[in-house]
């Protein structure tokens, strides 16, 4: 039966804005807050975490005190909120903070830091109940200095949830960071002014006189928000989120499809509802188990050119709509690993029992490179990997036990002349044998073959049939399957029963099914 070349695409709507701040805030004692001493905005130039699905703003004005110390009872805390479009996981938040000391020069705390989620009060201005709290040790934190000036010590930091939270659509939420530890120094965490999303931050602190959350605006006399981003790892799992018509995971038991360069492989998909296409997750493995180097992979993604038989026999890849080279992706090994065979459509490279292990890649696109799919549209995906080690080394993108549509495709790099793939099958062999002498009968001794059809009055399995004086053998295969397609090979030499006499014979090929 024909099966599909495996694709899953996963789309998690999020809101995804980038920030940008332009009022500093001067520091005021009590020190509740430290800032830029020239009144710019900093912006943050780090990396960008992939996989962010909500972006708070990272460009940041100051540090806004944060800090729980009982010994001192300083005690000031933030909490900002967010929402998701589509239900959303999360698992991990990165934010901007640091350590400040009045008249002292910065250095770092290394404090541990406290993370809490929680509902809306209810009317979208203050945090209500707490849904989760997380206290991260300082071991557990992903530190990196941003700048060390006489204002303050600044960092990037970044923690993994236990596991990953779930949000639902259309709801807000709000979250604190603060840290945990005795002052001096003081910790803060980064905030910004421009834009502010959904709802400014809000402040408390028994130590600075706001018990109770209040506005930014009416502690420091500008609203700000805070700088953080929340993510969710470049990774998908049976039963996530997706956008296209069902997942096609990978027949466990079943064929890596040779997708190295110059081998491209593509299937198609439905779109489900419209949006970005942020994330694409896909299955493969190596030929003979021999692991290689993938270098990148060459994605694009094409209009459907429908079958239209018999000048276009099956459905293929039409017009490009992007294309992108990606060198930057994930890939996790599968437990357990099964055993599996390898297919080069190309070549007719079949290979039952080759390898075990396979591998789940995860590719998150940034932003710019995200591609806008319309629900109801049948897209397709075309994948090819470039390998260090190629030929010693060959990758390929697994089948799947989820048939949709029509059949995968492959082509030549370049030339792109699409021919479908068929799920390959180890070959059956039937061998037969035979000898005629002169006057056209069998010589049974010499006569005969392998797994063929008897209903008991065969010689050796080869029938007479007196009007036509042929002599048959009839090998029995699979019951009828329209799914299934079959290649037959025969192959067989000639030798005179009598060398130097004159001899000839015919040969035809019968073909039936139970229908």
């Amino acid at each position: 039966m024909s099966k599909k070349t495996v694709i899953v695409l996963v789309l998690s709507f999020a809101l995804i804005l980038l920030m940008v701040s332009s009022v500093a805030i001067t520091a005021d004692a009590p020190e509740l807050t430290t800032s830029v001493t020239d009144g710019k905005v900093h912006t943050w130039r780090g990396p960008v975490p992939k996989g962010v699905v909500w972006d708070n703003g990272m460009s940041y004005i100051g540090l806004l005190a944060s800090q729980d110390d009982p010994i001192s009872g300083l005690d000031p805390i933030e909490a900002d909120d967010f929402m998701f479009e589509a239900d959303q996981l999360v698992g991990d938040v990165h934010w901007i903070g640091g350590y400040w000391e009045e008249g002292q020069p910065p250095y770092d705390g290394n404090f541990d830091w406290e993370i809490t989620f929680y509902n809306d009060f209810g009317d979208g201005t203050k945090p209500g109940a707490p849904i989760a709290t997380y206290l991260f040790p300082n071991a557990q934190v992903h530190e990196a200095l941003i700048e060390s000036t006489s204002w303050a010590y600044t960092c990037s930091y970044s923690v993994d949830l236990p596991a990953p939270l779930s949000f639902l659509a259309g709801t807000k939420y709000w979250i604190s960071i603060q840290g945990i530890g005795a002052s001096p120094p003081q910790s803060g965490w980064a905030m910004h002014d421009d834009p502010i999303l959904l709802h400014q931050a809000v402040f408390k602190s028994v130590y600075f006189g706001y018990p109770n959350w209040t506005n930014t605006e009416d502690v420091l006399g500008y609203a700000v928000d805070m700088c953080f981003q929340l993510t969710y790892k470049c990774d998908w799992q049976p039963g996530d989120p997706h956008k296209m018509h069902y997942p096609q995971l990978p027949d466990e038991d079943g064929w890596d499809v040779n997708a190295t360069q110059p081998l491209v492989l593509a299937d198609d998909w439905q779109c489900s509802d419209s949006g970005w296409v942020k994330d694409i997750h896909f299955w493969g493995s190596w030929k003979y188990g021999l692991e290689g180097t993938i270098v990148g992979f060459w994605l694009s993604i094409h209009s459907n050119i429908p079958e239209d038989p018999p000048y276009i026999p099956y459905s293929r890849p039409g017009e490009t709509l992007w294309e992108l080279y990606v060198e930057d992706f994930d890939f996790t090994p599968i437990d357990p690993p099964t055993m599996e065979g390898w297919y080069d459509p190309s070549t007719g490279e079949v290979i039952p029992d080759d390898h075990q292990a396979y591998f789940q890649y995860n590719i998150c696109l940034d932003e710019p490179d995200w591609f806008w799919q319309d629900q109801d549209v049948i897209y397709w995906l075309n994948i090819s990997a470039v390998v260090l080690e190629y030929p010693d080394a060959v990758w390929g993108w697994k089948n799947s036990e989820d048939h949709f549509m029509d059949d995968a495709v492959w082509a030549f790099w370049g030339e792109l002349n699409w021919i479908d793939i068929w799920e390959p099958s180890e070959p059956l062999h039937n061998l037969f044998w035979v000898a005629v002498d002169p006057g056209g009968m069998l010589i049974p001794p010499m006569s005969g073959g392998t797994d063929y059809y008897d209903d008991g009055t065969s010689t050796n399995g080869w029938y007479f049939y007196e009007m036509t004086e042929w002599w048959n053998i009839w090998f029995y295969d699979h019951p009828y399957d329209s799914l299934r397609k079959k290649v037959v090979h025969i192959e067989f030499d000639v030798n005179e029963l009598v060398p130097g006499e004159p001899s000839w014979f015919t040969f035809a090929v019968n073909w039936s099914t139970d229908l």
